[in-house]
């Protein structure tokens, strides 16, 4: 072997080591950030259920569903993700009854309470809360969230479309070019690189993209913090104690015992 060919072979040699290099090693990386992703997803379904057993206490409150979307309607938010919670435990409800001289001043405020504390448990899902303990501006980090899940989908997702793009697979082909004499004689036995199929191959190694909506993490909307929309609650909550009395005072009635018990 001439020097000419020792030297083409030491490239091709160093180019696709650098080369394979780069892409394992970016698929290592991209492997610890799914999961790293998948890790935030689970916690996120443990504050969803949080979010479910609220809106579940507001909407049995609220009496059924052509009320609920009522209520939702007139604070302008979008009840979709919500209307189906039906349920709640006593964690989510005050500790005592809310004072109130006529049964319609009680349900008023505790439908009051309700909303607050899902208006409250949403925009933690969705944006998260500050961690406290930081000592700078820069060191500033929030809770687990949606919108930070979504980001990260989004950015691994560019990382797997940055590393699909550079695969080692179609660079063996490049560096094989150096080596005229080696691709002359695989031609005369029949065994050209072409055949090898460098684009099934690329196909193969390809990472495929972070299925964001495969993964069931619930969607909830942000709602208008309940000093904002205080009068409207109050007002809507007149306006179906006195259409539909005997229902509101039966809710009111359970509740009453489980916050007793």
């Amino acid at each position: 072997m001439n020097s000419i060919d020792d030297l083409s072979d030491m490239l091709a040699e160093e180019v696709l080591s650098e080369m394979a290099g780069t892409f394992f090693g970016a698929r290592v990386e991209i492997d610890e950030m799914v999961e790293l992703f998948e890790q935030y997803a689970e916690e996120l379904k443990q504050k969803s259920e949080d979010v479910s057993l609220k809106a579940g206490l507001l909407n049995i409150l609220l009496i059924d569903s052509n009320t609920i979307n009522e209520f939702y309607g007139k604070l302008g938010a979008n009840p979709e993700d919500l209307l189906d919670k039906k349920s709640y435990t006593k964690n989510v409800l005050p500790r005592k009854m809310p004072f109130g001289l006529t049964e319609k001043s009680k349900y008023i405020k505790l439908i009051l309470f309700a909303y607050d504390s899902l208006q409250k448990a949403c925009n933690t899902y969705v944006r998260g809360n500050d961690i406290m303990g930081y000592e700078k501006e820069d060191d500033k980090k929030v809770s687990i969230n949606y919108t930070l899940l979504l980001n990260m989908s989004k950015m691994i997702n560019e990382k797997i479309k940055q590393v699909n793009e550079k695969s080692p697979v179609c660079t063996l082909s490049y560096t094989r070019q150096l080596q005229p004499e080696k691709i002359e004689k695989e031609n005369i036995a029949g065994t050209q690189f072409s055949e090898l199929g460098c684009d099934d191959l690329d196909q193969k190694m390809k990472i495929k993209p972070l299925d964001f909506e495969s993964y069931d993490i619930d969607k909830y909307p942000e709602l208008p913090k309940v000093d904002n929309v205080k009068s409207d609650i109050t007002d809507f909550g007149k306006k179906v104690y006195t259409e539909k009395t005997s229902l509101v005072e039966k809710v009111v009635s359970d509740i009453k015992l489980k916050i007793g018990s």
